[in-house]
């Protein structure tokens, strides 16, 4: 990764560097600072008193005044309808910011980081004060340039861990974060990890998080609650479409759209082909139901043709996985094929339609497991309806009929046409349309409309109505699913009602952000079209958030409570770990754990917990893929040459069973072969590198308690040993660590300072050749294990008993049998001593 964090050597100069921008963080939420400093740094300040809080906005601009306030006024989570301008409010708060010193992270949107600076400077925001977009393509400099630039930076989560984590952007200096897409926050995230990093170190800061999926918070067990912890939060701010102040807000009059209901029927061969599918999807649902293994319990079967459903399907069957038959696994993927056939019946044309399922029908000869689907009754009812709808030729005015024809009468006007997902919000107000007409329904693209509707001024004075067409077919799966998304957001919504009304809320940080917060006071001067101040005035110390001391507390609680399996705690706590390692849950869970993580760039091995101790951390199907290619054999040479005790460490998915069957994929495929094709070639890996240790974790909370366990048994690592292996300097740098252990055990600092200033010459020509030698001992091992007869069992005999291959080439067959056994002397010697035929190479 370009730009990669080594977190080795921290200087001075960076740290120096920093000084001025944490003073700024820090004068930013009432730390001391000049008023010159302060009249830099803007405010944000609530326009409503508590009696105007109180009235029902009548138009969009209160509503969101409303909500944008009611974020502001404490942290929390901010729970919206989908499509009810989630993205308006985030990019308000990043723009509250944009020409202001306060440093301000924004997680979990940078892949929308280009649509948000269009939009931010459409609304006015110059291009100096734009927010920057830090990618995994800058380099550690021009990050730091960016952090101490200050204002608002829109980053990946990989990339803020590991600045971090290295101090190339301290958490005293980061004023606050927004976090986008908090739904997705687990313990295991990047997102958490970031937000446990700041919280350690800034207690004080501010922390909101944004989402529009209250279906993902609401289910599964006590999700809200863990979503807000991990957030640091304890306010929720819940905004449903069917909230009191949304319905007066978004249906003003003469604001709201004009929604124009259009229904198409079906043909009768459309409906005849759903028909066919719908049966055979009810079909596989009772062959699944009558699998002994199969535990359906929860899930809902009379949605099956909704959308996503598969999903929910697989991650019911996760548990038992390994317990269904083939045919049973066969089953749970041919019900995502059909629920997809649903989705694109009225869709797709005749012939699309038909080349589709001819092209399932060839795959299924394929197979190893059948699609008992494909062979029913309904199957070839829906092979010979799609067949004669290419093939047929209908009447000219059935043929009318299928079509749906829309027209506008004002030439002038401009209509959009598209699909949900297909326009964003700002094409709105470039465009400024009279009329938009829906392909498919969405609710989400309908509110998108009904937010620019009560935002947007009219073109013109008297103009009337947005007036947007809404197409569907009728008793099609797009409308019922259409009206089961509706159902479901609104269950979810009343579901987190009901538990926020029930969740025991912790409590502020401190009594001295209590105070501040209770003693905030309202301003009005500068106010925008949403009553919002951004006047140069001095940023109030308002965020109440919760403290870190707690998540500190509770480090190290595994440890004493016998994670250590009878081991004692040393306190030895330090981990090196490569940065492409952070794509993985396990970095953050070693430090929620109370590890110091290094990120380094290294070559050999993904963990170094110790001097001679290096791992390799495996997914099963990362394990899978690494035994087929032959890279798994490449990484253990590499970490039994560079260290004694190389670790292959296997990570299961503490969601799934325990073994190899959970790898089996979902097209029915018989896992026996797999897992004897996994076995086999673990056991060829054992033979050849004796000295590796394979470690079997049953989650990534299992692999944190074996790490933590042996770390106690050996000393703290060197990062910089950890970046030399694998290279040249190896040795050298192994040499030099090894003279300064023993001068600091005999001597103290002192004598350390004075040896290693005498000897450092002589340790670099050591280290030197040691390392050339080191490099020509390979290289004959490699050869002496490509020998015909030599193997894991006998190479240690021979490398004892004989110096080099040159010496090995000149025994006897008598004095090759003194040490090996008469069949393995001989295959030895033929191959030294046999002539090669002609023409035979």
């Amino acid at each position: 990764m370009a730009g990669a964090a080594t977190g080795v050597g921290e200087t001075d100069a960076i740290g120096a560097a920093w000084g001025q921008a944490v003073a700024a963080a820090s004068s930013a939420f009432g730390g001391d600072a000049s008023d010159s400093d302060a009249a830099s740094l803007p405010r944000i300040t609530d326009a409503l008193t508590a009696e105007e809080a109180l009235k029902v906005p009548t138009t969009g601009q209160g509503l969101f005044r409303r909500i944008f306030t009611e974020v502001l006024a404490e942290d929390g989570l901010l729970v919206v309808a989908r499509g009810m301008g989630l993205r308006l409010l985030l990019e308000r708060f990043i723009r509250v910011f944009c020409g202001g010193r306060s440093l301000v992270a924004v997680l979990g949107c940078s892949h929308d980081s280009d649509t948000i600076r269009a939009s931010l400077s459409e609304a006015g925001v110059s291009e100096d004060h734009l927010p920057v977009a830090i990618t995994n393509e800058m380099s550690a400099a021009a990050r730091v340039s960016a952090y101490q630039r200050g204002g608002p930076v829109i980053v990946t989560s990989r990339i803020l861990v590991i600045d971090l984590l290295t101090r190339r952007l301290p958490a005293e200096a980061v004023a606050g974060m927004l976090v986008a897409g908090a739904h997705r926050l687990t313990e295991a995230s990047s997102e958490a990890f970031c937000l446990r990093l700041f919280r350690d170190a800034n207690p004080s800061g501010f922390v909101k998080g944004f989402s529009d999926d209250p279906g993902r918070l609401a289910s599964g067990f006590n999700r809200l609650e863990s979503s807000l912890k991990l957030l640091g939060v304890r306010q929720l701010h819940l905004w449903p479409r069917f909230h009191a102040l949304a319905q007066a807000g978004l249906t003003a009059p003469r604001r709201s759209p004009e929604v124009v209901d259009l229904s198409v029927p079906l043909t009768p061969c459309v409906l005849a082909l759903q028909r066919c599918l719908v049966t055979a999807l009810d079909g596989c649902l009772r062959d699944l139901q009558s699998s002994p293994a199969a535990e359906l319990d929860g899930i809902d079967l009379g949605r099956a043709a909704q959308e996503g459903f598969e999903v929910k399907l697989r991650r019911r069957l996760d548990p038992v996985w390994h317990r269904l038959s083939a045919q049973a696994r066969q089953v749970v993927a041919d019900v995502g094929v059909i629920r997809r056939l649903l989705a694109e019946v009225a869709r797709l044309d005749a012939v699309s339609l038909y080349a589709l399922l001819l092209s399932l029908r060839q795959a299924h000869r394929h197979q190893a497991t059948d699609s008992l689907w494909i062979m029913s009754d309904a199957a070839e009812e829906l092979y010979r309806l799609a067949k004669d709808r290419v093939f047929v030729v209908e009447r000219a005015a059935q043929r009318q009929s299928d079509e749906a024809e829309l027209s506008v009468a004002e030439p002038d006007d401009v209509a959009l046409l598209g699909t949900a997902g297909e326009w964003e919000r700002r094409v709105f107000g470039q465009l400024r349309p009279q009329f938009v007409v829906l392909l498919e329904p969405s609710a989400s693209f309908v509110r998108e409309v009904e937010v620019y509707s009560a935002l947007a001024e009219p073109p013109f004075p008297g103009a009337p109505r947005l007036r947007v067409y809404s197409t569907r077919f009728a008793n099609s799966v797009e409308q019922s699913h259409f009206t089961a998304s509706l159902a479901d957001e609104e269950d979810a919504f009343r579901k987190l009602i009901q538990e926020k009304s029930n969740m025991a809320v912790p409590r502020r940080a401190s009594a001295a952000v209590e105070r501040a917060a209770e003693a905030r006071t309202a301003s009005t001067r500068g106010l925008d079209a949403w009553g919002i101040s951004t006047e140069d005035t001095r940023f109030s110390r308002t965020f109440g958030t919760l403290s870190a001391g707690g998540a500190s507390a509770s480090k190290l609680g595994r440890a004493s409570a016998g994670a250590l399996g009878g081991v004692k705690d040393a306190g030895r706590r330090r981990v090196v770990v490569d940065i492409r390692e952070f794509r993985s849950a396990l970095p953050s869970l070693l430090h929620a754990a109370g590890m110091e993580v290094v990120p380094v760039t290294i070559d050999v091995g993904d963990y170094v917990i110790a001097p001679r101790v290096c791992l390799e951390r495996k997914s099963v199907p990362d394990l899978v893929a690494s035994l087929a290619s032959g890279r798994l054999y490449t990484q253990c040479v590499a970490m039994t040459r560079h260290y004694d005790l190389a670790v292959l460490l296997v990570e299961f998915d503490g969601d799934r069973p325990f073994g190899f069957g959970s790898a089996a994929p979902a097209g029915g495929n018989d896992d026996g072969r797999l897992v004897y094709d996994i076995q086999t070639k673990l056991c060829i890996l054992a033979i050849h590198f004796p000295s590796l240790r394979i470690l079997w974790a049953r989650s990534p909370h299992a692999a944190v308690d074996m790490i933590l366990a042996i770390k106690q048994l050996h000393p703290e690592p060197d990062p910089r040993l950890a970046l030399a292996a694998g290279t040249e300097d190896f040795e050298r740098v192994k040499a030099e660590l090894q003279a300064e252990a023993a001068a600091e055990a005999s001597g103290g600092t002192t004598a350390l300072a004075t040896r290693s200033a005498q000897s450092s010459a002589a340790l670099g020509a050591a280290a030197t050749a040691g390392a050339v030698a080191t490099s020509a001992q390979d290289a004959a091992r490699d050869v002496l294990r490509r020998i015909p007869g030599v193997t894991e069992g006998n190479v240690g005999t021979i490398m004892r008993t004989v110096y080099s291959v040159a010496e090995l080439s000149s025994l006897s067959l008598g004095q090759l049998g003194a040490f090996l056994d008469h069949r393995t002397a001989a295959k030895i010697f033929d191959f030294l001593h046999g002539k090669v035929p002609p023409g035979g190479v």
